[in-house]
C-alpha cells in the first residue's frame, strides 16, 4: 500500500525576522511550557493537503508553474489570537492580492491537475505566523497579555514557497523550494 503524507506549502520569512519570531515561540515557551505549534519553525501557511508519496513527482511539476508568480511584499502587523475553539496566539499578516492570486492558483492547479475536489484542499483564509495553540481560552488570553504591548511591525518580500511533507504525526522530512519570478 502506497504512504500518505501530509504535504504543506508555505511562507517562510527571511532572516532576520524568521529568528525574532522563533524568540517570540522561545519567549512564549519560557512562560507557558512547549505547547502545540509553539516549536514549529515561523512561517504562513497557503494550503495544507493529503497525497500518495508516489504522486510527488507530479505534484513538483505542477507546483512548479507557481514560480512564474511575482515576488511580493508581506506584512506582519502585531499580535492577535484566533479563539473560538482553535486558541492560537499569532502574528498578524497583512493579506494582499497577491497572497490572494497565489491562494486562487493553487485552487485552479488542484481541480485541474490533480483532478481533486476543492473541499480535500486546506486553504489558508487568514494569513497569519502562528506563535503557538493553547490548551484553554485562559491560557490564550493570559498569552495575548504577554504580547500585546509588543510593537512587531515589519515588511519583507516573498520570493520563494517551501513544500514540506511528513507522515501522520511525524516531523515535516521533506522539503522542496519553489522560486518565484
Amino acid at each position: 500500500m502506497s504512504e500518505i503524507k501530509i504535504y504543506n506549502l508555505r511562507i517562510v520569512p527571511p532572516s532576520p525576522i524568521y529568528e525574532e519570531v522563533a524568540a517570540f515561540k522561545t519567549q512564549f515557551i519560557e512562560v507557558f511550557g512547549p505547547l502545540q505549534y509553539s516549536k514549529s519553525k515561523p512561517h504562513i501557511t497557503l494550503v495544507q493537503f493529503k497525497m500518495i508519496v508516489e504522486n510527488e513527482p507530479f505534484l513538483i511539476k505542477s507546483f512548479a508553474s507557481l514560480s512564474k508568480a511575482k515576488k511580493f511584499k508581506m506584512s506582519i502587523e502585531g499580535f492577535d489570537m484566533f479563539e473560538k475553539g482553535s486558541n492560537v496566539l499569532l502574528l498578524k499578516v497583512r493579506p494582499s492580492k497577491e497572497f490572494d492570486h497565489l491562494l486562487e492558483q493553487l485552487k485552479l492547479l488542484w481541480q485541474r491537475d490533480f483532478h481533486r475536489e476543492l473541499r480535500s484542499l486546506i486553504v489558508s483564509s487568514t494569513p497569519h505566523i502562528t506563535i503557538s495553540k493553547t490548551r484553554d481560552s485562559a491560557t490564550l488570553h493570559k498569552s495575548f497579555e504577554l504580547f500585546k504591548d509588543v510593537v512587531y511591525v515589519k515588511e519583507f518580500e516573498v520570493n520563494e514557497l517551501t513544500l514540506l511533507s511528513r507522515l501522520e504525526h511525524n516531523t515535516w522530512d521533506w522539503e522542496h523550494r519553489i522560486v518565484l519570478g
